[in-house]
């Protein structure tokens, strides 16, 4: 789905992976980003946290919804390991993240690599759900 904003048009518009909308009034309710996270560094730090993440935090994405989703399409080594570099990669940005929390959602867990984590928007809060999906 295309973000509209003044300073892209066409194709170089943004484009969010997955937008889940209801039927009766078509208004997008879930949005999902995702990223590929393999052997290089660059896809942690510059695709998931910067062309990910951070534009969630930054209301470029999803602007008007409390939550929405990171899913990491893992194509090398394993869930666990990415999950926990991912999650390291944003705790040392917290502050340009503008974290709150990050925690594991141990009771409520559907997939292996799942956590969430919370940031401050300008006017409110972004909960973003994290998903590690093996796709080797």
């Amino acid at each position: 789905t295309p973000i509209h904003d003044e300073k892209r048009t066409g194709q170089n518009r943004r484009r969010t992976y997955i937008v889940i909308e209801a039927t009766k009034n078509r208004r997008p309710h879930y949005i999902f980003e995702a990223k590929r996270l393999n052997s290089k560094k660059r896809h942690t730090e510059k695709n998931y946290i910067e062309k990910g993440l951070k534009r969630f935090v930054e209301g470029e994405y999803a602007a008007p919804y409390p939550e929405a989703a990171m899913v990491g399409y893992v194509q090398t080594a394993d869930i666990d390991s990415w999950k926990k570099e991912v999650q390291l990669a944003i705790t040392s940005k917290a502050s340009q993240l503008k974290l709150i929390t990050q925690q594991n959602q141990e009771s409520a867990k559907v997939f292996e690599g799942e956590w969430i984590s919370k940031h401050m928007r300008r006017e409110n809060t972004i909960t973003v759900c994290h998903i590690m999906l093996n796709c080797k």
